[in-house]
């Protein structure tokens, strides 16, 4: 079941240009930039869940894409959030090339029955950025705003609403 991503992010959960070079950075800066979005969110809690997540395994997949997902508790449903880095950041992506697109995924712990879980949000995120005409777009976006307008008009034209 395909899910859409435009429902589950917000214009002020995108981060249109990371500060962050490097793996550890880019994680905090995207959990310090939704813990001040989301008053449920704790900031060093986020991060440190993100950071579990990457030692498990990385969430760079490929195409300059990264997912980077955690589960936590005090959120009540889920929260995709994007974020870019211009210049690229190694993330052990699986075609070991740098990451500039990150989709952040953060599950409720308690999700409720027929709920879009994280897993269809991962799937959803892969299928809509394996297009690189999509990639191109997200990547040529001047602002938050414009992000989030590409992610929701590409699902309607795909969705056919």
């Amino acid at each position: 079941m395909a899910c859409r991503i435009s429902e589950y992010t917000r214009p002020e959960w995108i981060v249109p240009q990371l500060a962050a070079r490097t793996k550890d950075e880019a994680l905090r800066e995207i959990a310090r930039h939704l813990a001040s979005q989301i008053s449920e969110l704790n900031e060093v809690e986020l991060h440190q869940k993100l950071q579990e997540r990457e030692q498990k395994a990385s969430t760079g997949a490929d195409h300059g894409l990264a997912i980077p997902h955690a589960t936590i508790a005090s959120v009540e449903a889920l929260v995709v959030a994007v974020a870019r880095a211009p210049k690229g950041i190694d993330f052990g992506a699986l075609d070991n090339q740098q990451s500039f697109v990150f989709f952040t995924v953060i599950n409720p712990a308690k999700a409720k029955p027929g709920e879009t879980t994280y897993l269809q949000a991962i799937s959803s995120i892969c299928r809509f950025m394996r297009q690189p005409q999509m990639r191109q777009r997200i990547l040529d976006a001047r602002s938050a705003e414009e992000i989030f307008k590409v992610i929701a008009s590409e699902e309607a034209t795909r969705m056919g609403v």
